[in-house]
């Protein structure tokens, strides 16, 4: 397609005039067309030419490597507006001879979308990659890992944070350890300098001052407490919560994948002193960047036995400032259950699944292809802990979290 697109845009911007003539012919023969305007050397053959060479392009970036998926759907986008655009002039016009561009564009659209379905899966070592953007404009970028012990039910969430805004440049590693069989909560918080940080070395997502991440590994020290954790992604595919429609439209300034949504992690934490070992305690690794934290939010995710084997549900509800005016809640989910991926993700779904938080518990209504999922969250304040958020734009956020 790289070649026939460029050879395309060739011909249409300096064989114009030939060009047009062939087509009147078709056109002759055509019932119900008239002849088209043709000239050389106008504003919009100049653009054409832009865009046949943009698209050409896009096409050997997509050869080279076919999981370049922004390239996919900027490729996609083309035709179908194109395919669109000729069918409305057809009918606003009342020439058949735009249906001929219609037909073209419209097949060669339809094989597109054929091959981009056979397109490899994208693995979580590529959405681990960082996003953060160069130079000065507001900006934060999250790496987050949950882990639950499956013997005593203790529970640890780890985060890795990249934030530059109006508050300074910084890069924080968190840790919240969830001592269930005490009843306690133990939390902490280490801030460096942004430039401190090292983002896709050897392996690495991201690097710390005080841990780092790897595709296989999660290390850290924060005060009194440290941990070196093996982990490794089983068998789900990633998760996407953001609609697309709303990602591609610019609507949402943040955008969230669970890169691992079922993983295994085995290590020690240590907290004053005492260690504490974990063995294959099943979670998940998430990543979310973006330019503001979203208003307001509520997410789960459970790792369930399934007969013996794992069952994975996540759920993301949250309301978006769209200018001066709040979206209303918009809920997502993903379920991986007898190595069947189900998904609840695009714009239409998050409006018409249900959220609500009463009394202290959260309950949600998820319509999956073939089934419906409904649940209740209730926390316990004893195993809850209380964080503060500080966005890049300076907005703040109170947070409670739980991992028991």
């Amino acid at each position: 397609y790289g070649w026939v697109f460029l050879a395309a845009g060739t011909v249409l911007v300096f064989g114009a005039a030939p060009l047009g003539r062939m087509l009147n012919l078709i056109e002759a023969g055509l019932p119900g067309s008239a002849p088209l305007p043709h000239a050389a050397h106008t504003f919009w053959l100049a653009l054409t030419g832009s865009m046949m060479a943009m698209i050409s392009y896009l096409s050997f970036v997509v050869a080279r490597d076919p999981r370049q998926r922004p390239a996919w759907n900027a490729l996609l986008l083309s035709k179908a507006m194109s395919t669109s655009l000729f069918a409305l002039y057809a009918l606003w016009d009342r020439n058949a001879a735009f249906l001929v561009g219609a037909a073209v564009d419209g097949a060669i659209l339809a094989h597109l979308a054929r091959l981009g379905r056979g397109l490899p899966a994208v693995g979580a070592g590529e959405l681990l990659t960082p996003r953060s953007l160069p130079g000065s404009e507001p900006f934060y970028e999250v790496w987050f890992a949950k882990l639950n012990d499956p013997a005593t039910r203790d529970a640890l969430w780890l985060r890795y944070t990249l934030t530059r805004g109006r508050a300074g440049e910084t890069a924080s590693l968190w840790f919240i350890f969830f001592d269930r069989v005490n009843g306690k909560v133990f939390q902490g918080r280490a801030d460096s300098p942004l430039e401190t940080a090292e983002l896709g070395r050897g392996g690495l997502p991201v690097r710390l001052k005080d841990g780092w991440l790897a595709a296989d590994r999660l290390c850290g020290r924060v005060a009194a407490a440290s941990w070196d954790l093996a982990w490794e992604a089983l068998p789900a595919p990633p998760f996407r919560f953001v609609p697309p429609s709303l990602s591609l439209a610019g609507l949402t300034a943040s955008d969230y994948w669970t890169p691992a949504p079922l993983a295994r992690c085995s290590g020690v934490f240590t907290l004053e002193g005492r260690a504490r070992r974990f063995d294959g305690a099943l979670g998940s690794v998430g990543h979310l960047w973006g330019r503001r934290l979203a208003t307001q939010w509520r997410w789960a995710h459970a790792v369930l036995d399934d007969g013996g084997k794992p069952a994975v549900f996540e759920v993301l509800s949250a309301r978006l400032r769209l200018g001066a005016l709040m979206s209303p809640w918009l809920t997502t989910a993903n379920l991986w259950r007898g190595g069947r991926h189900r998904r609840s993700d695009s714009l239409r779904a998050a409006l018409g699944n249900s959220s609500r938080l009463a009394d202290g518990a959260w309950t949600f209504r998820v319509a999956f292809p073939g089934l419906v999922v409904e649940g209740e969250c209730v926390q316990d304040a004893r195993l809850t802990a209380e964080l503060g958020y500080e966005g890049p734009c300076g907005e703040r956020r109170a947070c409670r979290n739980s991992k028991t």
